[in-house]
């Protein structure tokens, strides 16, 4: 089932400039760290996020967020 979660980018694990996918942390409201994954093109720390997508379960790495759209805010933070 598609959710909506925001955060902030904390950092960025992975990125392939040559396909945009993006393997990044971000921290939402709650100080939840959460790793985000998909197409996402160049993303810079501190800023926030809107993303709907769907939560995986990655074998190895573990439970992430798996992003079909992106909103990228650049006028407010997670905290306000």
């Amino acid at each position: 089932m598609e959710e909506t979660i925001r955060g902030e980018v904390v950092n960025i694990i992975f990125f392939n400039p040559e396909t945009d996918y993006v393997v990044a942390r971000i921290k939402d409201s709650d100080s939840e760290d959460i790793v985000i994954t998909g197409n996402l093109g160049q993303l810079i720390p501190g800023e926030t996020l809107t993303l709907k997508g769907v939560w995986t379960n990655h074998p190895k790495f573990g439970r992430q967020f798996k992003v079909h759209e992106c909103t990228h805010d650049f006028t407010s933070t997670v905290s306000g």
